[in-house]
Formats: structure tokens, sequence, C-alpha cells
């Protein structure tokens, strides 16, 4: 018994590793492969702007808790797939139900942050919207005042410093 459990150790802190969240950095163009095999994937009805390595805006707490929250979810449901496997087959059917109530919960909730997304693009378009109608409407006035702003510029100087070497007057001493 103590030699199975002197091998499956190494195993089992291998399995602790990945699981806490110690992660090696990905490799350049391998941003969207699993990291680890059976390392914990995004759901099938995700959206392209969620899957790992996807760039992503700078997070309000509120939009990082949300995120973290879905994490958490996901991360619970591979738990519960991993003791699935490993559970006898007649006393699957009670953990099965659990697993599909969690799933729908997780694609309930996947759906509301996406049509919160879709919501708050449109609210951006508007206003972007919004804002090219003023500017065409102005658009004399606007030209204008762009030439007006150029001419008011000051001319380069021919003589550009150089930023290493300090500029001095050639007769001072």
């Amino acid at each position: 018994m103590k030699k199975v459990f002197y091998l499956l150790l190494p195993v089992l802190m291998l399995t602790t590793i990945q699981l806490s969240g110690q992660e090696k950095a990905p490799v350049r163009g391998e941003h969207n492969k699993p990291r680890y095999p059976g390392r914990m994937s995004m759901p099938v009805y995700a959206s392209a702007a969620a899957q790992p390595g996807a760039p992503q805006a700078a997070m309000t707490p509120e939009q990082r808790s949300k995120f973290e929250a879905a994490h958490k979810r996901r991360f619970e449901i591979m738990v519960l797939i991993g003791a699935y496997k490993i559970m006898p087959v007649d006393q699957r059917e009670a953990l099965k139900a659990e697993l599909l109530k969690r799933i729908k919960a997780d694609f309930e909730s996947t759906m509301r942050m996406q049509k919160a997304r879709i919501a708050q693009a449109e609210e951006e378009l508007k206003k972007l919207r919004a804002e090219l109608a003023e500017k065409e409407a102005n658009s004399s006035k606007l030209i204008e005042s762009e030439l007006d702003r150029l001419l008011k510029m000051p001319m380069p100087s021919r003589r550009i410093p150089r930023k290493n070497k300090p500029t001095t007057a050639p007769n001072a001493k």
C-alpha cells in the first residue's frame, strides 16, 4: 500500500499544482491551446472574445468579479466531471443531474453577459453615430478651424538639435 502511495504522490502533486493556478507562461502563438492536458477550457457556447488569450480591455472590478465567478463555476464543473468519470456507472445518475443543473446555470449566465455586452456596444454605436452626424453637420466650420489652427502654428526650426549633444553657439567658449 505504501508503494502505491509513493508512486501516486508525484501525480497528485502535479495535479494539485495544475489546479491551484500555478501555471507557466504561454509560449508565443500558443495562447489558444490548453497549457496542460485536461486543463479547463471555455464552454462551446462562450463567445470568441471570451477565449483565453483574446485581447481584453482593462476590466472594472465588477467585470473582474463576474469573470472570476464564471471561472469558479467552470472549475467546479470540471471537478464534478472528473468525479463522474471515476464513479461507478450505477451511481452516476445523481451526479449527472447536478452537472446538467450547473452547466445550465453557467450557460444562462454566459448568455446574460453576452447580451449585456451587445447592449453596451449598441449604446457606444449610438454615441459614435451622433458624434459623426454632428461633425458632418459642422464640417465647414471644423475645416475652417483646422486651417486656422495650422496657420497659427509656429514654423518648425530648420535645425533640429540632437538629443545626446548639447547645442551651443558656434563661437561660444
